[in-house]
């Protein structure tokens, strides 16, 4: 959570960790690739990646609960991103039905990904 007395984001729970991650992803600040063995690259903003230093080890992430969620997530987010960008006519009623489709099984993965209770350093 971000507060406003320390500036500065906690993150006890894995929900926790995966608001802040999609919250990132949301406001374009970080984007997301699945290489073999389902790793996860993670590409900062250039416009940011001067300011911040963000090193996931993708061991660590492999261990918390969700992560095929996770891995299902960063594929339909990005299958989304691909979809509109292919498209000519944004206001087709099928690309939008299409669309709002991905956005609904999207948002349903985030709130089980945000719903994790497990405490991170007990993990």
């Amino acid at each position: 959570m971000l507060t406003s007395e320390n500036n500065y984001f906690e993150v006890n729970t894995v929900g926790d960790f995966y608001s802040i991650v999609i919250f990132l992803y949301n406001s374009n600040l970080i984007k997301f690739s699945i290489e073999e063995k389902n790793n996860i690259v993670i590409e900062i903003n250039p416009l940011l990646s001067q300011y911040f230093d963000i090193t996931i080890e993708n061991e660590i992430i492999k261990e918390l609960p969700k992560y095929e969620l996770f891995i299902q997530w960063i594929i339909k987010c990005n299958e989304l991103k691909a979809f509109i960008k292919a498209l000519s006519d944004k206001n087709n009623p099928i690309a939008i039905n299409v669309i709002n489709e991905y956005k609904e099984e999207i948002e349903l993965i985030e709130l089980e990904l945000q719903s994790q209770t497990q405490i991170l350093n007990q993990i």
